[in-house]
């Protein structure tokens, strides 16, 4: 099984500053989450370091997203519309093949 994982940073990309509260930014992922996949696991309350394009080193607050057996393209596509509503520069993705499974009862 693959595991794709995004890390979503919320300083915006000009300001270099958090515009948008985790709380609303939390909201608008779990969404848009929602609304385009099978589940994730949404974890709150990271913290990251990111190197703009012009530079600027940042150290901000971030939220990742673990999706176990998502398509590939489906998870860069949520990263693509997370990217325009949050107005990230980059969100970071991987993908892993891992020994998993889905257990129910």
């Amino acid at each position: 099984m693959k595991k794709h994982e995004l890390s979503i940073g919320l300083n915006d990309k000009e300001t270099k500053k958090q515009e948008i509260a985790t709380e609303d930014a939390l909201k608008i992922i779990t969404t848009v989450v929602y609304d385009h996949s099978n589940g994730a696991t949404i974890i709150p309350n990271c913290a990251g370091v990111y190197t703009h394009d012009d530079g600027t080193k940042v150290i901000e607050n971030t939220i990742r997203c673990e999706f176990y057996g998502a398509a590939r393209e489906n998870v860069i596509a949520i990263a693509k519309i997370l990217c325009k509503a949050l107005n990230q520069e980059t969100i970071a993705f991987s993908e892993t093949e891992i020994n998993a499974d889905l257990i129910s009862e």
